[in-house]
C-alpha cells in the first residue's frame, strides 16, 4: 500500500523510496559539513544510494488501490486524481526508463570556487546508460571522461568552467595493439578484406591502413579508413560499405587493426563550457577520439584557445546548433576540427565568432587515414582571429587541409574574415550555395594539394567585398603532382572585389593544365582586377554566358584542347601561313594564331570532304582571327573572330568553304 505524507496531506505513491532517500542524503550532506566528516565518503554513499534506487524494479499500484479505494486520493468527476493531491516531483528529472541525475546529487557545489571535478566524474560514471544533468551553477573542473552510452545535459544557466590545459570533456575509444597483415589487395569499391587470423566478428570496427603515403608533397599521411564488419567467412571480412581508399596492397604492408569506439555519446545544451580566455594556453573544449554515434548539440563554448570541438577517427559524429566563440592560438584556434580517418561526420547550424578557422579538416601522422564524406552546412562564421605564431597570418573562416576527400561545404555564411572566406585544399568536394563577404584575401580559394587528380564543384555561391580574387580554382602550389580532372565553376555571382572575378587554371610549378573545365553563367559586378572571368592553362573547356557588369568586363578563355580523348569531331589547329587543315570527320574546329600572336588571318582550309559542315572559333579572346574570303573561304561579309564565343559555320562544296551561319558576340 502507499504511504501517507502528513505534512502535505498527500498520498506518497510506491516507488518513491529513492526520492525520500535523496532528501535524507541532502540532510546527511549538511551534517557532514557541520561535523567535518569526509565529503568524499558522503558523495560515495550518495552515489551508491542513487544507484540502488535506479536498479530497483519498478513498482505499480494496482487499480483497486487507486483513488477512493485507498481512502486518501478521491477521483474527480473526470475520473482523475486532482492536481492538488499529486506528489511534487519538480526536483526530479525523468529520463528514458530511469532517473536523470544532477551533478549536485553527487556532491558538486556549482559555486565556481570549489573544485567539482571528482564529484562530477562520479556523477557521470553513475549515470552511464542514462542521463546526467548540470543544473544552474558554475562547475569548476579540469578534465572529465565520458564513457559510452552517456547523455550529458548542460542546463540553461549552467557553466562548466575549464581551469586547466587539455580537454574539459574527453571521450576515447581503444585501438588494439596488434595488426594483422592482408593476404591479398583490397581496392576502392570492394567490400572484402582478406587477413588471416584477424579475430574480428560481425559488428566490430577496424582500421584498414597501409604504409603507402597519401600525399608525400604535403602531410605525409598514410592511407587508412575505418570499416565496420558486416560478416566474416574464415579469413575474409565483408565490410558494410565499399572501401574508399585507392588500394591497400600486400606490397605496402596493408593491415587491419581492431578499434573499439566509444559509442552513443551526447552533450546537449543550452548551457556553457567556458575557458580562461588565455591565448596559446593549450585548452580544448570537447575531444572525441575513435567515437561512433556522437552528438554535440546546442552547447555554447567560449574562451577556449586551441579548439572547441574535435572529432578524430570518428564515424557519424555531429556538432549542431552550437555557439562557438573566441579561439586565439599560435597555429590552431579552431571552432570545429574533424581529423584523421573520420567519415560521415559534420557540423551544421552552428554560430561561430572570432576563431582562426570556423571549420577545418586535419591530419596527424600517428593516425593513418584521412577525413572522407564530411559535411559543413548552414553555419555562420562572423569573424576570424589572427595566428599568434607561424606565419601570423589571418584566419580562413572555412578551411580544409590537404589530405581529405569528398568534403561538402554547403550554404554557409561568412560575414567577415582576416584571411580567406573558404580555403579548400582537399582532393575533392563541393562548394555550393555559400555567401561570403568582407574577406581580407580571396573569397573562395580552391587548390588541390594532394597527390591524386582532383574533382571540384563550385556552384551557386555569392562573394562580395573580397580583397583578392573572388573565386580562384587551380592546382596546388606545394610541389603536388596532381591536377584537377574535373572542375565545374558555374552560376556564381561576385561583386565589389579588389582582384579578379572568377579565375580557373593559372600557373603551377609542377603540373600540367587542368582538365575538363565547365564554367557557365558566372557574373562579376564591379570587379577591380583585370578579368571578370579568366580561364587559362586548361584543357577541354566548356564556357558560356560568363560576363562582367560595370567595372572590368573582360572574359578570357584559353582551351589548350589536345585532340586525344576529345570528341572525334573536335579538333585544334594552329594557323600556319594563313591556312589550316581539317579531316573529313571534323565538325568543330578551334584555331589558334601563329606563334600565339594577338591576331592572324585565316584564308585557306585544306582537306575535308564534300558536304562536310564545320564550326570554327578562336582559341581565346586575346587571339583575334580574321576570316578572309580570298582563298577557298566564301563569306557574306568581312568577319573577325574576336571573342572566344564567336563562331562561323562553313559548308564544303568540294572546292570552297561557304558560310552557313555566324555568331558574333561583343569583342572581348
Amino acid at each position: 500500500m502507499s504511504g501517507f505524507n502528513k505534512e502535505k496531506n498527500q498520498l506518497a505513491p510506491k516507488g518513491t523510496a529513492g526520492i525520500e532517500r535523496r532528501g535524507l542524503l541532502r540532510l546527511g550532506t549538511l551534517i557532514t559539513a557541520l561535523t567535518g566528516a569526509s565529503a568524499m565518503a558522503a558523495s560515495q554513499a550518495h552515489a551508491e544510494a542513487l544507484l540502488e534506487d535506479r536498479n530497483q524494479a519498478p513498482q505499480y499500484v494496482p487499480t483497486a488501490e487507486k483513488g477512493a479505494a485507498s481512502g486518501v486520493a478521491t477521483l474527480d468527476t473526470g475520473a482523475k486524481i486532482p492536481a492538488s493531491q499529486i506528489p511534487d516531483l519538480s526536483g526530479t528529472y525523468v529520463g528514458k526508463g530511469s532517473l536523470a541525475y544532477t551533478a549536485k546529487d553527487f556532491g558538486a557545489t556549482g559555486d565556481g570556487v570549489a573544485d567539482d571535478t571528482a564529484a562530477c566524474q562520479t556523477a557521470i560514471n553513475a549515470a552511464t546508460g542514462g542521463t546526467i544533468r548540470f543544473s544552474l551553477g558554475t562547475y569548476k573542473v579540469s578534465q572529465l571522461g565520458l564513457p559510452s552510452n552517456t547523455t550529458l545535459v548542460i542546463d540553461a544557466g549552467a557553466v562548466i568552467l575549464h581551469t586547466t590545459t587539455g580537454a574539459v570533456f574527453k571521450a576515447s575509444g581503444v585501438q588494439a595493439d596488434n595488426r594483422t597483415l592482408l593476404s591479398a589487395a583490397s581496392n576502392r569499391g570492394s567490400y572484402t578484406v582478406a587477413a588471416p587470423r584477424h579475430g574480428l566478428v560481425a559488428g566490430d570496427t577496424f582500421r584498414l591502413a597501409s604504409e603507402a603515403i597519401f600525399d608525400a608533397s604535403s602531410t605525409s599521411v598514410k592511407y587508412g579508413e575505418l570499416c565496420v564488419v558486416q560478416s566474416v567467412a574464415g579469413d575474409v571480412i565483408t565490410t558494410g560499405a565499399p572501401i574508399s581508399g585507392l588500394s591497400y596492397t600486400v606490397a605496402d604492408a596493408a593491415y587491419v587493426q581492431k578499434v573499439t569506439p566509444v559509442t552513443n555519446v551526447s552533450i546537449i545544451g543550452p548551457g556553457t563550457i567556458r575557458g580562461l580566455q588565455s591565448p596559446a594556453l593549450g585548452q580544448y573544449g570537447i575531444d572525441v577520439l575513435m567515437g561512433k554515434n556522437v552528438l554535440i548539440s546546442g552547447v555554447k563554448i567560449e574562451n577556449i584557445d586551441r579548439r572547441h570541438i574535435y572529432f578524430s577517427d570518428c564515424i557519424n559524429a555531429w556538432a549542431e546548433h552550437c555557439t562557438l566563440t573566441w579561439a586565439v592560438d599560435n597555429t590552431m584556434a579552431y571552432a570545429i576540427s574533424i581529423a584523421n580517418a573520420s567519415q560521415d561526420c559534420g557540423a551544421r547550424y552552428n554560430d561561430i565568432d572570432y576563431v582562426r578557422h570556423g571549420f577545418t579538416t586535419n591530419n596527424e601522422t600517428a593516425y593513418p587515414g584521412i577525413p572522407r564524406r564530411i559535411l559543413f552546412s548552414h553555419n555562420t562564421v562572423r569573424s576570424t582571429s589572427i595566428a599568434l605564431g607561424g606565419s601570423k597570418g589571418g584566419g580562413d573562416a572555412i578551411d580544409t587541409h590537404t589530405a581529405a576527400e569528398d568534403i561538402w561545404i554547403e550554404r554557409n555564411t561568412v560575414l567577415s574574415s582576416t584571411g580567406q572566406g573558404i580555403n579548400f585544399e582537399a582532393r575533392s568536394g563541393h562548394i555550393v550555395g555559400n555567401k561570403v563577404k568582407n574577406t581580407t584575401s580571396n573569397g573562395i580559394s580552391v587548390h588541390n594539394e594532394s597527390d591524386l587528380p582532383g574533382r571540384i564543384s563550385v556552384t551557386d555561391n555569392e562573394v562580395r567585398d573580397s580583397g583578392g580574387t573572388a573565386i580562384n580554382v587551380r592546382s596546388g602550389g606545394r610541389g603536388t603532382k596532381a591536377v584537377y580532372e574535373f572542375i565545374n565553376v558555374s552560376n556564381n555571382v561576385v561583386a565589389d572585389v579588389g582582384g579578379n572575378g572568377v579565375v580557373i587554371g593559372g600557373t603551377s610549378t609542377t603540373t600540367g593544365p587542368e582538365k575538363g573545365v565547365t564554367a557557365i553563367g558566372n557574373t562579376a559586378i564591379r570587379v577591380g582586377g583585370s578579368y571578370a572571368c579568366l580561364i587559362t592553362n586548361a584543357s577541354g573547356v566548356s564556357a558560356a554566358y560568363n560576363k562582367g557588369i560595370e567595372g572590368t568586363t573582360t572574359v578570357s578563355v584559353t582551351d589548350l584542347a589536345p585532340a586525344s580523348g576529345d570528341d572525334p569531331g573536335y579538333i585544334y589547329r594552329v594557323i600556319s601561313s594563313d591556312a589550316v587543315a581539317v579531316i573529313p570527320s571534323a565538325r568543330y574546329v578551334v584555331v589558334d594564331t601563329e606563334a600565339k600572336a594577338a591576331s592572324d588571318s585565316l584564308v585557306t582550309i585544306s582537306g575535308g570532304a564534300k558536304g562536310q559542315i564545320i564550326t570554327v572559333r578562336t582559341l581565346a579572346n586575346a587571339r583575334d582571327v580574321k576570316i578572309v574570303a580570298t582563298g577557298n573561304i566564301r563569306t557574306l561579309s568581312a568577319f573577325t573572330l574576336d571573342s572566344a564565343r564567336d563562331s562561323i559555320t562553313l559548308g564544303f562544296d568540294g572546292t570552297n568553304w561557304v558560310e552557313q551561319a555566324r555568331a558574333d558576340f561583343p569583342s572581348a
